[in-house]
């Protein structure tokens, strides 16, 4: 209860900060739809503060620099008070502008004598934000005056602001004329938002204007001009967008410099355009991101050459400027060591820690042909409770891009462990495996993967005759198998998510005329959505789904494949992976086998606090089943809870308590997480 209060208190601390720190105008919330402004009441909804002076106040002497202000320390705002506001109420308006009282805790006297001060920039910063509000609503001819009084012996500072609106001007009819040609219906697109009779909004008018540039560019008219043209009848402004396309540009040649590793043909296949193509603007992005996404490069830019600017006189109609690359190639070797650790559990054994050690030695650009080669030699063992050796692994992969000349990546990768003794099985297994992998990007956000691997398995110390016998009951499973997939990643950020999606859906399938021990096919899904809404606030959703099906007569589901669920990560308020159909082994001890389909559902709100600190509220639902018949709302487990996450460069570290709130046939209870990055 204690942490959900201090989140709480937070939102209302961070409510009071300043929506903006710089003199950008505030479009949010905007409908081009709306209707007239209503003038609210003066001063409406201002519970504390007053809007006019007092009667025995009327005496005090407003000042209107301040520069007058003292250094140190500085006052803080106790009062803000508006005059001539009749469209907007004051709370409205002080949600505007950048003065702002003290903060929350100052308040409380809960700050340790910290407080939120005066700022002598403040007042321009006022003025400029409360004329961008206004002419965003459509009064064009506002005016704003902001003055200040000083009490010297509380070294409080009232702010007065004096607001002229003038008269709400609207939209009127909205038409496109000049050369557009073709292209008008496309431009009239791009002016969508601005609605007849709704209020006239010099930044949506703005924003048309670049999208029709933005369009225009694209289609290879980048020196197009966009008049505009108004009549005034009455309130309403009648607004014509004159195009002038000043002639069609095509790409000429491309430049390129700064390679002495890579040759030229690697970077002119990542172009988007070919000589003679029509200019666009966006195969220009699109040019660079492919390049960078090689990773071959620190720097890439990608300009007009220049002997073009001489092009933009433009003497004739179809225009054919050069280009000049730039490139600063990265080094292409590397040596690699890693570090790891985690928890080893084994249904014959005590749990222990695991420690994994791997070097390794890249070149990701053999004979400056993009191409990659890889070795890495990885050895694993526990410590603490036991010592022993548990695997060596060493592999070796190539990947060669642009596969039959166009953009298919393929890996190949060998993998060889060498036989190590089991002391719970009493016998030495040695491992090889051969994969292959093909990946198409679509487009710069999604891909699709065609991959296949094979593996083989020697069990020594054991004979021919008891080896299938031995494999079956200790399961030691080769595995053969076939995978596909697609991903579509459109978050801006992975660590910290604020918008966007991620989309993946997979299968395998193991077995049947593949060979091998295990015989099965399976299905994941995977759906997370990012929203920022009402501010900071971050709206997070997700959908998993997951389906084991067997194949065959012989079809079986070894326990490393099937579904578990429960922890930090799935079903916050339950232990890791402890849902599901358990064994109880000799001691009695429940330990979980998994099932066979997966369902699993979260809504999550997310939002900074203060400093390097974000708060979450979270709800999951979802649970494993071993049959579909067992798919029943009765069925599904809900938990509540709530977290604190410290932002650090490698992610958010969070703490999350979580509450069983429907379990079932679950005992009651609740479980405290710790854990690094967001649970999805």
């Amino acid at each position: 209860m204690a942490f959900l209060l201090f989140f709480a208190f937070s939102i209302a601390a961070a409510q009071e900060l300043p929506d903006t720190s710089e003199l950008v105008p505030d479009t949010s919330g905007i409908d081009a739809d709306s209707s007239r402004i209503e003038p609210d009441t003066l001063g409406s909804g201002a519970e504390e503060e007053p809007t006019a002076l007092p009667a025995d106040e009327e005496g005090i002497y407003w000042e209107e620099s301040w520069h007058t202000l003292p250094e140190r320390p500085r006052p803080i705002v106790s009062r803000i008070l508006f005059s001539g506001n009749r469209a907007f109420g004051a709370d409205r308006l002080k949600s505007k502008i950048a003065t702002r009282g003290d903060s929350f805790w100052g308040k409380t006297g809960l700050s340790f004598g910290q407080h939120r001060r005066a700022s002598k920039d403040w007042k321009y910063k006022d003025i400029a934000l409360l004329a961008a509000f206004y002419r965003s609503r459509g009064f064009l001819d506002v005016h704003a005056a902001e003055s200040f009084f000083h009490d010297t012996v509380k070294n409080e500072l009232w702010v007065k602001i004096e607001i002229a609106e003038g008269n709400q001007s609207f939209f009127g009819p909205v038409s496109i004329a000049g050369d557009a040609g073709e292209l008008s219906e496309k431009l009239s697109e791009a002016a969508s938002e601005l609605k007849p009779d709704s209020a006239f909004n010099v930044y949506l008018l703005d924003g048309a204007v670049f999208r029709m540039k933005e369009f225009l560019s694209n289609r290879g008219y980048p020196y197009a001009q966009i008049h505009l043209d108004t009549v005034r009848t009455e309130q309403k402004l009648a607004t014509a967008f004159r195009i002038e396309k000043d002639g069609l540009v095509r790409f000429g040649r491309v430049e390129i410099a700064g390679l002495s590793i890579t040759h030229p043909n690697v970077v002119r296949r990542e172009l988007a355009f070919k000589p003679g193509d029509v200019y666009s603007r966006e195969k220009i992005i699109k040019s660079q991101q492919q390049i960078y996404a090689t990773g071959l490069f620190n720097f890439v830019s990608l300009s007009l050459a220049p002997k073009a600017d001489s092009l933009r006189q433009r003497d004739t109609l179809e225009l054919q400027p050069d280009f000049f690359l730039r490139a600063v190639e990265r080094k292409p070797a590397a040596l690699n060591l890693h570090l790891g650790a985690g928890q080893y559990e084994r249904r014959e054994e005590r749990q222990a820690l695991s420690l994994d050690l791997a070097a390794g030695w890249e070149n990701r650009n053999v004979g400056g042909r993009a191409r990659r080669f890889a070795l890495q030699a990885k050895t694993s063992f526990l410590v603490i409770t036991d010592y022993r050796l548990l695997s060596n692994k060493f592999t070796a992969d190539y990947t060669e891009p642009w596969l039959l000349g166009i953009r298919n990546y393929a890996n190949f990768s060998v993998s060889f462990e060498p036989a190590v003794r089991d002391p719970v099985l009493g016998v030495r297994i040695q491992t090889g495996s051969f994969g292959l992998t093909f990946l198409r990007p679509i487009t710069l956000t999604s891909r699709l993967t065609l991959g296949a691997s094979l593996e083989e398995i020697n069990i020594f110390d054991v004979s021919p005759a008891q080896e299938e016998l031995f494999k079956a009951q200790k399961g030691v499973n080769v595995r053969r198998k076939l995978t596909a997939g697609f991903e579509k990643d459109t978050r801006g950020s992975i660590l910290i998510p604020t918008g966007g999606s991620y989309t993946r859906l997979d299968g395998e399938f193991l077995g049947g005329p593949l060979g091998g021990d295990a015989h099965f096919l399976k299905m994941n899904f995977y759906w997370n959505r990012y929203q920022t809404m009402a501010g900071n606030n971050v709206f997070a959703t997700r959908f998993r789904w997951g389906q084991a099906f067997m194949v065959g007569e012989q079809g079986n589901l070894p326990s490393t494949d099937r579904f578990f669920l429960g922890g930090a990560n799935t079903l916050r308020g339950y232990s890791e992976n402890s849902l599901g159909p358990v064994f109880i082994d000799s001691t009695g001890k429940a330990i979980p086998i998994g099932a066979k389909t997966l369902l699993l559902a979260s809504v999550e709100i997310r939002r900074p606090l203060f400093w390097r600190f974000w708060g979450n509220l979270f709800s999951d639902f979802g649970n494993i089943f071993q049959a579909n018949r067992d798919i029943v709302p009765d069925n599904i487990l809900v938990t509540v809870g709530a977290g604190l996450q410290f932002i650090t460069l490698i992610g958010p570290l969070r703490v999350e308590y979580g509450k069983r709130v429907i379990h079932g046939s679950q005992p009651a209870g609740e479980r405290v997480h710790f854990s690094i990055l967001f649970a999805y």
